[in-house]
């Protein structure tokens, strides 16, 4: 368990599962012998994946399945394993065409189109023309990372914001989620517990071949670099980023220079922000549709379990 709390931060929903494994080793009798123990475990282990994964999943599925209608346009947000399953199982029965808005720097909405654009017609918008985009929209379809006990979402950096394009347009903004990502914490903005990305993911140091020294410029290149707490941080708060492994961008001739640079300034990449429970119409659980408003029943049901 340390071991992937030093590779990344814990999400809220591996924490759950963290916590559900612990209350299992806690529970085994101490007269049986070590290989019925770790017998014991698995087979709880494997109970809550069939029941709070597998099954949740196509509960999930099946509900918004349901709400999906022919001629539908369904809008979503960068990319999850629950949202591209609930589109697959909505495209064998019903037509309607997907809006995927996408943003960098991890460019996760590129995995919702190769999972689905074979059997649905796909638009694919960078979260700056969302607003445009809502237009046509019918309904939007978002992931979650965290649903937390006064209703509101942690989800991947850009979702708050098609959350609230799509309220202002009184449009259904739907969640899915299962309920082992519910969490009896309060957050009412998304500093106060985040992840930090790697800086070099939205950030890198150029020298051009026309001028001495060099410059920071934006990131080309995609793709998750880590966390942010694997940097050294100087006492000026400048953020030290290892350039060595960074990859020349094709759109610019210009070079990386090689070997660690001080930015001139701190940079922030965070990976999730925070949608308020007013712009949230409903969420799909393994229980069904259910306001956001009574995700602390949910999670008190789940906590007697």
């Amino acid at each position: 368990i340390q071991y992937l709390v030093d590779c990344r931060q814990l999400s809220k929903g591996m924490g759950n599962i963290i916590r559900y494994i612990r209350l299992c080793v806690s529970k085994v009798a101490p007269d049986l012998s070590e290989d019925q123990s770790k017998t014991f475990i698995v087979s709880k282990l494997q109970s809550f994946l069939d029941d709070k994964i597998l099954f949740a999943g196509e509960s999930i599925s099946k509900t918004l399945v349901g709400s999906i209608n022919d001629d539908d346009v369904v809008m979503t947000f960068g990319s999850s394993p629950l949202i591209r399953r609930i589109l697959s199982s909505a495209a064998k029965s019903k037509r309607f065409r997907l809006v995927v808005v996408d943003t960098r720097p991890l460019h996760e909405g590129l995995e919702t189109l190769a999972a689905v654009t074979s059997c649905i017609s796909c638009v694919y918008c960078p979260l700056s023309g969302a607003a445009f985009a809502l237009k046509d929209v019918s309904k939007v379809i978002l992931g979650a990372s965290c649903l937390l006990s006064n209703g509101s979402m942690l989800a991947p950096a850009g979702t708050a914001m098609v959350a609230s394009l799509a309220k202002a347009k009184q449009i259904p903004v739907i969640v899915a989620a299962e309920s082992y990502k519910f969490s009896d914490k309060v957050q009412l903005d998304s500093i106060v517990f985040n992840e930090l990305g790697h800086p070099s993911e939205i950030l890198c140091f150029r020298t051009d071949e026309q001028s001495e020294g060099g410059q920071f410029g934006p990131q080309m290149d995609s793709g998750y670099r880590g966390s942010a707490d694997k940097l050294s941080v100087a006492e000026s708060s400048d953020v030290l980023i290892d350039t060595t492994d960074m990859i020349t961008t094709p759109c610019s001739r210009s070079s990386i220079k090689s070997g660690p640079t001080r930015a001139p300034y701190e940079v922030v990449n965070l990976r999730y922000d925070l949608t308020p429970l007013a712009n949230i119409s409903a969420i799909a659980t393994e229980t069904g549709l259910i306001p956001p408003t009574s995700v602390p029943i949910l999670i008190r049901e789940n906590q007697s379990e």
